[in-house]
């Protein structure tokens, strides 16, 4: 396997340093859990050193070896000794990857969605339902499709942001280009990096990935299909409803335990 993710590891957490309106609720939901936390794509540690930063005992699954080595030296150097198990794999594979069950199980900011087709998530799904305790939930993220999406000139670079550390005054510029098959629902990325100084450009890095988007109604129905109900859908981190404008999807589900499952 590729891993895309190794052209930029080490600067991964400067770029996405501003993604933080969905930590507390991890964090929140994790007390409410009272037990083992597994997260899906859990990169860096965005999610996962917060929470074990408070104490919680969570383990990790990603593909990318070089964002997983990233992570490893970052709980070194947490007091909180790590309880739970780091894993480099695909979450197709996560039901056979760990040998614990799990009160919760997070996939955070469209890790999900790195899964390209319909029977790679409905076998991480399934999957899945072999590592959850008898009580636990499952909280997946997804992106609302928007006409936004589909209305970007797949050749054209837009400037997504730009972040800028007051101390060293090195300057990161992100771009990014997508290509969109809408015969697999699935949005081609490239992003690229550019770190300045004094206006001057010392380094580019680009990075490709690839994501599935998936409707509220498909997600729904998949979720069904592979034996889980639905607790909530909500559009936001503060707990409001989802509704069509919603940027975000947020799914709790969890699995039907007599519900004959579909694979």
């Amino acid at each position: 396997m590729i891993d895309h993710f190794a052209i930029w590891s080490e600067i991964y957490d400067q770029v996405y340093a501003d993604v933080s309106d969905d930590i507390d609720f991890y964090v929140h939901h994790s007390k409410l859990a009272n037990g083992p936390i597994l997260e899906l794509g859990c990169g860096t540690g965005r999610i996962t050193i917060p929470l074990l930063q408070n104490g919680y005992d969570i383990s990790g699954l990603d593909s990318s070896k070089s964002m997983m080595q990233v992570l490893q030296r970052k709980t070194s150097h947490i007091n909180e000794s790590a309880t739970g198990a780091f894993v480099v794999g695909n979450m197709v594979n996560v039901g056979k990857s760990f040998d614990r069950k799990f009160k919760l199980v997070i996939a955070p900011y469209r890790g999900f969605q790195s899964l390209l087709t319909l029977p790679e998530q409905q076998e991480c799904l399934v999957g899945l339902r072999n590592v959850l305790d008898k009580e636990h939930k499952v909280i997946i993220n997804l992106f609302t499709p928007t006409s936004e999406i589909f209305n970007q000139n797949p050749r054209k670079m837009y400037k997504v942001k730009e972040i800028t550390d007051s101390v060293s005054e090195v300057t990161r510029s992100v771009w990014h280009r997508t290509e969109v098959c809408m015969s697999k629902q699935t949005l081609r990325v490239e992003i690229k990096v550019e770190t300045s100084k004094n206006g001057f450009i010392s380094d580019t890095r680009y990075a490709p990935f690839s994501l599935r988007y998936t409707y509220p109604q498909e997600a729904e129905y998949l979720f069904h299909y592979c034996g889980y109900e639905i607790i909530d859908l909500m559009g936001d981190y503060n707990g409001n409803s989802y509704n069509d404008p919603s940027q975000d999807m947020i799914w709790m589900i969890r699995k039907q335990e007599k519900r004959h499952v579909r694979v």
